[in-house]
């Protein structure tokens, strides 16, 4: 029970500071100083924290752990949150290693790779919202797929 808490808590914050490291990474390739550069890398290595302690609580929370079956949504939330998790470790693992050794290449890269990891982002909360307010959104109206662990 308590990883769905988990979950719940840590899942907004990755998605908002996937963003926001895409338009810091676009503006860093822009400036290209090393205070931009430094800012990057610390918020990015906060950000793969976080999109951690979600992931796993996400995954930990999930019952059946892993299967194919079930509601297609969850499917899709769950691989595109494994993506956005891989795409957050390979973004802020490349930003790392390029400020330390001065790679200006894997600097660039790693500025781009953060608009792969808010388009992941997205698409895991597009999933995961749609399951559970999906009693809310205009276009679909049936009862939640996936229930609050709070009653």
């Amino acid at each position: 029970m308590w990883p769905s808490y988990v979950h719940q808590l840590a899942l907004h914050f990755p998605i908002v500071l996937s963003l926001v490291l895409t338009v810091m990474g676009w503006r860093a390739l822009r400036v290209d100083n090393d205070e931009s550069w430094n800012w990057l890398r610390v918020l990015g290595g906060f950000a793969w924290v976080v999109t951690t302690i979600a992931a796993i609580s996400g995954l930990v929370a999930a019952d059946p752990f892993w299967t194919e079956e079930g509601p297609e949504l969850l499917i899709h939330h769950r691989n595109l949150g494994i993506l956005g998790w891989v795409c957050t470790t390979v973004a802020a693992g490349a930003l790392e290693y390029g400020v330390r050794n001065d790679e200006v290449k894997l600097r660039r890269f790693s500025a781009l790779a953060w608009t792969a990891v808010a388009v992941a982002m997205i698409g895991a909360g597009h999933w995961g919202g749609s399951g559970v307010h999906s009693d809310i959104v205009p276009w679909q109206g049936d009862a939640p797929i996936i229930r609050p662990a709070h009653p």
